[in-house]
């Protein structure tokens, strides 16, 4: 793709980025080790909880609402990224304290 070609309209400051796709092989990996490969390829609905309490909560534009977990890991989540905050804080929430 040449940005010659785009009838983008951007102005300077504007930024933009640039995803590639995880290699199949290391979703299908990641996958298995989270015990999901069974529905990977069933269609699924992203939606906010209904009792979701966070002001202007939306779905995360960058999200397709109707894909599959093997095309929302491969083409829209960075999965080798060293894990954020928020990733230990919703790890924290699931746990109990016996665990």
């Amino acid at each position: 793709m040449y940005v010659q070609e785009c009838s983008w309209c951007y102005e300077p400051g504007d930024t933009i980025g640039v995803v590639c796709p995880n290699d199949a092989s290391e979703v299908k990996s990641l996958l298995k080790l989270l015990g999901l490969s069974e529905v990977a390829d069933v269609v699924c609905l992203l939606e906010l909880l209904a009792d979701t309490r966070k002001r202007n909560a939306a779905v995360p534009a960058h999200l397709p609402v109707k894909s599959t977990l093997f095309n929302l890991l491969r083409t829209c989540c960075e999965i080798r990224e060293v894990p954020r905050k928020v990733c230990y804080t919703f790890l924290h929430m699931l746990c109990n304290k016996n665990d």
